[in-house]
């Protein structure tokens, strides 16, 4: 069975048509609406994915604590700034 994986980011087709080899994707048309912590929190309690590529949302402990499926994180930013790495 493949791991969920969700997309909260602009990842081009012939990405998605890789990812998609080893994943089930979950794409989320508008990120932007994820930066809000609330929304981000709601977001991931409803798709409950194994593994999520973000861009800039921020990604604090309070967030990730309440996602036990979340192994996996990527950020497609130069830095993981918004991600509380002391946390992962």
């Amino acid at each position: 069975m493949k791991k969920k994986l969700l997309i909260l980011a602009g990842i081009d087709e012939p990405s998605q048509q890789l990812l998609a080899r080893h994943f089930t994707l979950a794409l989320h048309d508008n990120w932007r609406e994820t930066m809000k912590t609330d929304a981000m929190a709601a977001t991931l309690a409803r798709e409950n994915p194994d593994a999520l590529v973000l861009e800039s949302q921020p990604m604090p402990a309070e967030i990730l604590e309440r996602a036990p499926a979340l192994k996996y994180i990527a950020s497609v930013r130069a830095t993981p700034a918004n991600i509380d790495l002391d946390y992962c």
